[in-house]
């Protein structure tokens, strides 16, 4: 069971500032603990699991705002360069958390 999800350390800002609940990840058969960790490997931010969902990518992609992100394309283009092998049609998940102590602790 997975507890710690790893951000690059723009995106652990997103969810400090509260702009980011969702993260959208390759579907790989892990399943996620309801306590989560959510770290850049400096920061550390407490988290609840409120789902995790696997769709196509092209259906997660609605979830852009939940994400950090302006618009789907942006999402996408981020996509790409993190998993290069990505395409529409590749199954992935959705996980949504709520933070549970905004005070990211190093």
């Amino acid at each position: 069971m997975v507890r710690i999800i790893r951000f690059k350390r723009g995106y652990l800002d997103l969810i400090i500032q509260g702009r980011k609940s969702v993260t959208i990840r390759p579907a790989d058969g892990r399943r996620y603990e309801r306590n989560l960790i959510l770290t850049d490997g400096k920061r550390r931010i407490n988290a609840e699991l409120i789902f995790v969902r696997e769709d196509r990518l092209r259906n997660a992609l609605k979830f852009y705002r939940q994400e950090g992100f302006n618009t789907p394309h942006e999402l996408l283009k981020t996509l790409k360069s993190l998993y290069p092998g990505i395409r529409m049609s590749s199954r992935v998940n959705i996980i949504k958390f709520r933070p549970v102590n905004i005070n990211a602790s190093e």
